[in-house]
């Protein structure tokens, strides 16, 4: 919000305006002056206000930005001739739109290397960390951070190198993915908004650190690759650690999960190129061919509009963002960069992050794509979520940070 111009006009019983010299002179002022003010008119025009929002001067701070759908007053008040002033309120609220500004908080462990992260059922964002292997190790944790800043961290437990991809599941925990060098194998591990870690050792193999998706009975869902069992699909994990593998005939390396409008579970077939659906009970329903020459589609997310969208690769090196609706129509939209990560915004479009280019681009679900903000530290967005404050979160490997969009 920059400036904006008002003008504050009385009016008599039959509704004409009243001006000239002898016109009542009007007030206006903000309930909230952090979110606007109201310069005082000159003499010459004392019915035209100027409200400035934070962005008048530039862009402001970011504990300057209001919240998404902030919500103000406007009071307008002008001297009538019994002496009781006439007084009319003007609620007002803002929209969602991001307005690119960012901050960043640095991870107290050095070389951290945050690789996912999700809104958590707290109130707060959740993240892993995959750390390091060799001569100086960092171990692996899970990281939390509040919509202000305040990051803490709780290390895995021994026995498992790296924390993956992370999800929010619906019984008020978090499920991640661990990865192990020896024995080789990742397992689906649970964590409590309190920081008590889960290590579900009873999980099948799962040759896979695709994308994590949190069920409605509790537990998650995580994709499998055709190389780790002998029948590929879809690995399911209780909150109390019970894993069952749910097939599905001809997948090949499942990425990318998302919950869809019609409440079925969708996914990318990263190997065979396709994208299928299956009820919430596993059982499989259709599977969807991408256009000709697209390939190995990666990230899924719910877009703003009920739609199903994700991204996949081309044969010209960037990327197609296609949109498919509850009953399989495919619709495809081209895109000047080769994207990893999509997310439902605030604002009723879709952001992603660019491989190898430390931005975060809009898109709308019509397909326009706007400039892209860049990342102030110059690492890439390794992952990018909607945060319960209504900004986008996302996290910097080489650089160390938890980022945050408004």
């Amino acid at each position: 919000m920059g400036s904006e111009r008002i003008d504050v006009v009385p009016t008599d019983a039959a509704g004409d305006y009243i001006i000239g010299a002898d016109a009542p002179a009007p007030t206006l002022t903000s309930s909230n002056t952090q979110i606007a003010t109201i310069a005082t008119p000159p003499p010459s025009a004392q019915n035209r206000f100027t409200i400035n929002g934070p962005f008048a001067n530039g862009p402001p701070k970011a504990s300057a930005v209001p919240a998404p759908g902030a919500t103000f007053q406007l009071n307008a008040t002008i001297a009538s001739a019994n002496g009781t002033p006439l007084r009319r309120l003007f609620p007002i609220a803002l929209d969602r739109t991001i307005c690119g500004v960012f901050s960043e908080f640095t991870i107290s462990t050095a070389n951290a290397n945050a690789y996912y992260i999700a809104s958590g059922p707290d109130g707060a964002l959740w993240f892993t960390e995959e750390g390091l292997q060799g001569d100086a190790p960092v171990p692996s944790k899970i990281g939390r951070v509040t919509t202000s800043g305040k990051i803490t961290e709780t290390t895995l437990a021994t026995g498992y190198e790296s924390a993956e991809d992370i999800t929010a599941g619906s019984d008020g925990a978090l499920y991640f993915v661990e990865f192990s060098q020896s024995p080789f194998g990742r397992a689906i591990g649970r964590i409590t908004a309190a920081g008590t870690i889960t290590s579900n050792t009873s999980t099948p193999n799962i040759d896979n650190d695709g994308e994590l998706l949190g069920t409605p009975g509790g537990g998650a869902w995580i994709g499998d690759f055709a190389g780790s069992s002998s029948s590929s699909g879809i690995t399911a994990v209780s909150g109390s650690g019970q894993a069952t593998q749910l097939p599905i005939a001809g997948a090949s390396y499942l990425w990318g999960l998302a919950t869809g409008s019609d409440g079925n579970v969708w996914y990318t077939d990263y190997g065979a190129g396709d994208i299928g659906e299956v009820s919430p009970a596993g059982t499989p329903i259709a599977t969807y061919q991408l256009q000709d020459g697209d390939k190995a589609p990666l990230w899924m997310t719910l877009g703003p509009d009920g739609n199903v969208w994700f991204v996949a690769g081309t044969t010209t090196g960037t990327s197609a963002v296609y949109s498919v609706t509850s009953s399989g129509a495919l619709t495809r939209f081209t895109a000047p960069y080769l994207f990893n990560f999509i997310a439902a915004g605030p604002d009723g479009a879709l952001w992603l992050s660019p491989d190898g280019n430390p931005a975060i681009v809009r898109m709308t679900t019509s397909g326009a794509v706007t400039a892209p903000f860049r990342v102030p530290s110059g690492d890439n967005a390794n992952s990018i979520t909607l945060g319960p404050d209504g900004n986008l979160w996302f996290v910097e490997p080489h650089k160390n940070n938890v980022g945050r969009l408004q």
